[in-house]
């Protein structure tokens, strides 16, 4: 063979970079772009079932014939393939979200309440939310709440009773103690919906029943409309009311050594129990920019594998056991939690990784994030357009990316015997410098790449959340190592747990000192406007072609250029809110109350009369979305 053939052979494999790129296959994240494509064609564009069985049948006739031996069209081959999972996945999710079965209850449901006597099973744990209190709101609204999800049987119609099918959200009046989840019930009560959203900026509470599975709400005005029949039988449902039972011994043991607040916070980390998160206290974390400590999440789940696995190295199991108790803490963990999105992820990603860790495999971190959230949805297909798993996986992709620009520096070099010999001090002050540098490029990273969706959401830029999460992170680990610890001992030797009951409640106060700092640092926070959807599609295009181009360090200069130019576009374009120089008059439904938004032809917006009767948080969240909708 000549020279130029021989250097043309190895061109390929010349450029490490290139050679990576090859040798790594990633076929999960084309299926999971595929899926995800179907999934949104036919969330917007609402096409009918005809369309999507022939789309598939046709895809998978084109599919199979050109994977034949005498047709050889791999191309073709390969781009039908993704076709026809992206019309699976939109034909699975018009089934799952257009399609009802005929005797669905939500054929009852009614804005205004339809009056009914109906029989089913409490399918959910029954949690009691206490009632908000304050200046603005009356005596008479001064009344805590039981809900829970509730799976409809049969339905009263005159004399007769006729099967339905679908859920519920059961709320009641008042503390709901005599019944709990599995047993089957007969309840008088209202079948309501929530009506289509009436002012600009306005959440559609419909779509939100849809994607949660709900057909409606049961509103029932005291405890005893509600009449214990049977109780379900099965392992499933003893299950459940084990779980139930361990919840309630999670709230007294927490009770007992805790103050409100930090119970709140202690809840809502270990169990992801919400219901005694106040307002005030919620917003305190989305100021700070700490709100994805307060969810159970990849973190949670990290830190309690992290625990788990040194207590199993610690008495000497072998990895395949290790890797089996792991599985298995990780898995019940997750259906003692809120069966949540997030938790599902790292729930799937740790056990994954744990059998391909035992087998000896290799794991691409991109793929096996593909893979899971292809499971997901496949279960699941709204959970695309959950606002927690999109920040969920958009975190973990933000943390894969940057412990690839930042590998761990774990390679031996050679001293050089020119070179002074540093201290161990020095070198214990630089490898702490080194991981409090890959901490804060964490943390940067998960920031910018899920900025743009909380902005849009909450309308608060925290980016003191930034320097927080450095320093909060791994007095995480130590909050939730004690809490554990807190609720483990509290079963097998309770005076154990008097003794880590103060521990653990300063702990969680100097935590909560620590997000109310970052709350009032100045400059921690700034209020802004909805981001246009046109601007963040551009924006997670550049941020996709950005880690494409990692590597080739020419293109990712252009990329850098090419993102800071699209989020100058976006800064300056917040600037400048389109104003009709018309008088405009937009009147705001409250409830039981009015307000009005006055605009001006010289720019002065006024507001009137914002009042209602009852929770003034009410007409105060609705005023501040119609404002945000006009920027």
């Amino acid at each position: 063979m000549s020279e130029a053939g021989q250097q043309s052979n190895q061109k390929p494999n010349s450029d490490p970079v290139i050679r990576r790129a090859v040798s790594v296959r990633r076929p999960a994240v084309l299926a999971f772009v595929a899926f995800a494509m179907g999934l949104c064609l036919d969330r917007h564009f609402d096409l009918s079932l005809q369309f999507w069985l022939a789309s598939t049948a046709f895809l998978l006739v084109v599919t199979f014939g050109t994977r034949l031996p005498w047709a050889r069209l791999n191309r073709i081959s390969i781009f039908s393939s993704l076709l026809s999972v992206a019309v699976a996945a939109g034909l699975w999710h018009h089934l799952h979200w257009s399609i009802l079965p005929a005797n669905d209850i939500a054929a009852y449901c009614q804005e205004d309440g339809l009056p009914v006597r109906i029989r089913g099973v409490l399918a959910e744990s029954v949690e009691i939310r206490e009632a908000k209190y304050g200046p603005r709101i009356p005596a008479w609204m001064e009344l805590d709440r039981s809900t829970c999800e509730f799976r409809c049987d049969e339905i009263e119609q005159g004399s007769e009773w006729v099967q339905v099918s679908g859920t519920l959200w059961l709320t009641v009046d008042g503390h709901l103690v005599h019944v709990g989840v599995g047993d089957q019930v007969e309840i008088f009560g209202r079948l309501t919906k929530p009506s289509p959203p009436r002012n600009p900026g306005e959440v559609d509470f419909q779509d939100i029943l849809r994607s949660r599975g709900w057909s409606g709400f049961l509103r029932v005005e005291h405890p005893q409309a509600v009449r214990f029949l049977a109780m379900q039988r099965g392992a499933w449902w003893s299950f459940l009311r084990w779980r139930e039972g361990i919840r309630e011994a999670a709230h007294r043991q927490l009770a007992k050594h805790l103050n409100s607040e930090n119970r709140a916070v202690a809840l809502s980390v270990l169990i992801g129990d919400r219901t005694l998160m106040t307002d005030e206290l919620r917003d305190r974390f989305v100021k700070s920019g700490t709100m994805h400590l307060l969810a159970i999440s990849g973190l949670h789940v990290a830190i309690l594998v992290g625990m788990v696995a040194v207590l199993c190295r610690g008495l000497g199991l072998a990895p395949k056991t290790s890797a089996l108790i792991l599985i298995s803490v990780v898995i019940l963990y997750a259906l003692l939690t809120n069966h949540r999105p997030p938790v599902y992820r790292a729930t799937m990603l740790a056990a994954i990784a744990l059998i391909g860790s035992v087998r000896g495999r290799s794991l691409d971190g991109i793929n096996l994030l593909s893979a899971t959230g292809l499971i997901l949805l496949v279960w699941h297909p709204s959970d695309l357009f959950d606002l927690g798993a999109q920040l969920s996986f958009l975190a973990v992709g933000a943390i894969l990316w940057a412990t690839k620009a930042w590998p761990p520096s774990n390679v031996y070099v050679e001293p050089d015997p020119l070179t002074p010999e540093r201290s161990p001090f020095v070198d214990l002050l630089l490898s702490g410098l080194r991981v409090i540098g890959r901490m804060l490029l964490v943390t940067t990273c998960i920031w910018t790449v899920t900025a743009p969706l909380t902005i849009s959401t909450f309308h608060v830029a925290a980016p003191v959340g930034m320097l927080l999460n450095v320093l909060l992170i791994p007095f995480t680990t130590v909050v939730l190592g004690l809490g554990y610890l807190l609720l483990f001992m509290g079963v097998i030797f309770p005076p154990f747990a008097s003794v880590v009951g103060p521990v653990f409640d300063g702990a969680l106060s100097l935590f909560l000192a620590v997000v109310r700092w970052g709350e009032l640092s100045p400059g921690g926070h700034l209020f802004l406007a909805e981001i246009p959807t046109w601007w963040q599609m551009g924006y997670y295009a550049c941020l996709l072609g950005l880690w494409l181009m990692w590597g080739l360090r020419p293109q990712v200069r252009w990329g850098f250029h090419l993102l800071l130019t699209w989020m100058a576009i976006g800064l300056v374009s917040a600037f400048f809110v389109s104003r009709d120089e018309l008088f405009r008059c937009s009147f705001l439904s409250v409830g039981h109350g009015l307000a009005t938004i006055i605009e001006l032809p010289s720019g002065q917006t006024l507001l009137y009369d914002a009042g209602t009767i009852g929770d003034g948080t009410l007409a105060e969240r609705i005023v501040e979305r119609a404002l945000w909708s006009r920027g």
